[in-house]
């Protein structure tokens, strides 16, 4: 049976759609994945499409979703390739000047390249972890007017453009529609390249397989992200970026998308 645990972005509408098509035997709940008090061990898989990327403290996400792994459990999921990978992240970010765009589309983000994802999960106590690349050329419009109309009034880009006066929402316009003329097709289509990363990985059946002889999941998941930093620390030295966080509890991020099956 198919549960998701964890809900859709702030206003999804899983739910309303689980029951126009009739799927009677799906649960949801809203919640941040980083410190959700899942049952410890109580899933065989936990699966993620392109929510992972929003954890403010990814670590100690996925030390949390291991523990709600039984072992032997599974993880998969997809998220974006770093933004020169993805070209409709580099146009948005392209208008910088225009819009508060913060830190998005800078290179670096923490779970955008392999060895980062690698360095996470492995921190995290997962092992088996394979990382395979998904690139394609995406219609994103008919015409470099209906791209940047798609672009700025959905997603990330209709948040920016929320934030910003008139005459800086007409200039970020103007700019990506002569941006995006660069990519029509003969037939008018606007493609753009699109780079993910399918990520599968293992919670150890035998906590003796732990990367390193880590010790397994138990307590609170900020108790055992600061045990396998400390412990990663002595045994590879100090953490840099990935993997490193402020003291205290998890930041709260917007909840990510987490599809666990019992």
């Amino acid at each position: 049976m198919q549960q998701p645990l964890g809900a859709a972005r702030l206003g999804g509408d899983g739910p309303a759609r689980a029951e126009r098509e009739g799927i009677a035997n799906a649960s949801f709940t809203r919640g941040d994945v980083q410190v959700y008090p899942f049952e410890a061990g109580a899933f065989d898989v936990a699966i993620s499409r392109y929510g992972v990327m929003f954890f403010a403290d990814p670590l100690a996400a996925f030390v949390n979703v291991g523990r709600a792994l039984r072992p032997g459990g599974r993880l998969a999921f997809v998220c974006p390739a770093d933004a020169t990978l993805n070209g409709w992240v580099a146009a948005v970010a392209s208008l910088r000047d225009f819009l508060p765009l913060g830190d998005f589309g800078r290179p670096g983000q923490p779970l955008a390249a392999p060895d980062r994802i690698r360095h996470v999960l492995t921190v995290a106590g997962f092992t088996g972890i394979t990382i395979n690349q998904a690139q394609t050329y995406g219609a994103w419009g008919h015409g470099a007017e209906d791209a940047a109309e798609f672009l700025l009034g959905t997603g990330p880009g209709r948040h920016l453009m929320e934030q910003a006066d008139a005459t800086a929402r007409a200039r970020a316009r103007r700019t990506l529609t002569g941006l995006l003329r660069d990519h029509e097709a003969a037939d008018g289509t606007v493609r753009l390249r699109s780079t993910s990363w399918l990520v599968t990985a293992d919670r150890p059946a035998d906590p003796s397989d732990t990367p390193q002889g880590r010790p397994p999941a138990t307590g609170s998941s900020a108790e055992q992200a600061e045990i396998y930093l400390a412990h990663y620390a002595a045994v590879h030295g100090p953490s840099r970026g990935v993997g490193s966080r402020p003291p205290g509890p998890p930041q709260v991020a917007p909840a990510a998308c987490w599809t666990v099956m019992p």
